[in-house]
C-alpha cells in the first residue's frame, strides 16, 4: 500500500511543475535487481565466491580424512576395550568437533561478506543513478522490480508469489518514461574498468 501512494504520489507530482521551476518534473525508472545482475562487478564477486567455496571444499574435505584416517588408525590398531581406544575417541570427537565450528564460522563469514558485499553494490548503483539523472537533468528516478508477474505460479509457494507482487513499485509506466538501467550498468562497468 505504502508502494503504491508513493507511486502515485510521485505520478502527481510529476504533472505539476516543481516550484522553482519553469518544467514538469522528469521521470526515469531503474531496476536495481537487474543492474546488479547485470554489472561485471556482481559476475567477478560470483566468480569469487566459487573460487572460494571450491578452495573451502578442499579444505574441507581435508579435515574430514584426517578424521577418518585418525578413525582408521584407531579401528585396524585397537579393540575398543584398549585404554588407546577411548584416548582416540576422544581425539577424534575433537577433531569432529573443530570441524564444525570451523564450517560454522567460514558460514557467517560468508554470509557477512555477502551481505556487505550486497550493500556496498546497492550504494554503489543509488550513486551512479544519482550520476546519470544529474547528467540528464531527471528530478525522480523510480525503482522498478518484475514488469511482468510470473506465469507459473505452480511452482511457487504463497509466500513468494507474495514476495514478487510486494517488490513490483509501479504498477503502470508509460513507455515513454526512460528507463536508466541500461545506462547505469554502462556507468558502473566503465568506473570499474578505470579502476
Amino acid at each position: 500500500m505504502r508502494n503504491l501512494t508513493f507511486t502515485l504520489l510521485a505520478l502527481l507530482c510529476a504533472a505539476l511543475p516543481a516550484r522553482g521551476q519553469d518544467r514538469p518534473l522528469k521521470i526515469a525508472m531503474a531496476n536495481p535487481f537487474q543492474i546488479y545482475t547485470a554489472i561485471k562487478e556482481t559476475k567477478d564477486y560470483n566468480e569469487k565466491l566459487k573460487a572460494d567455496a571450491q578452495r573451502l571444499q578442499l579444505e574441507g574435505n581435508q579435515k574430514l580424512k584426517e578424521i577418518n584416517d585418525k578413525a582408521q588408525q584407531r579401528d585396524s590398531n585397537y579393540k575398543p576395550d584398549h585404554p588407546l581406544y577411548a584416548k582416540m575417541t576422544d581425539e577424534i570427537d575433537e577433531l569432529s568437533v573443530k570441524a564444525n565450528v570451523w564450517q560454522e564460522v567460514i558460514k557467517r563469514q560468508q554470509a557477512r561478506d555477502q551481505k556487505k558485499h550486497f550493500v556496498d553494490t546497492y550504494k554503489k548503483i543509488e550513486a551512479a543513478v544519482g550520476k546519470i539523472a544529474e547528467q540528464e537533468k531527471i528530478d525522480l528516478v523510480l525503482s522498478t522490480g518484475p514488469r511482468e508477474l510470473p506465469t507459473n505460479i505452480d511452482q511457487m509457494t504463497l509466500q513468494e508469489l507474495d514476495n514478487v507482487i510486494g517488490s513490483r513499485k509501479i504498477m503502470f509506466a508509460n513507455k515513454n518514461i526512460p528507463d536508466l538501467t541500461e545506462k547505469v550498468v554502462a556507468q558502473l562497468d566503465a568506473e570499474r574498468a578505470n579502476k
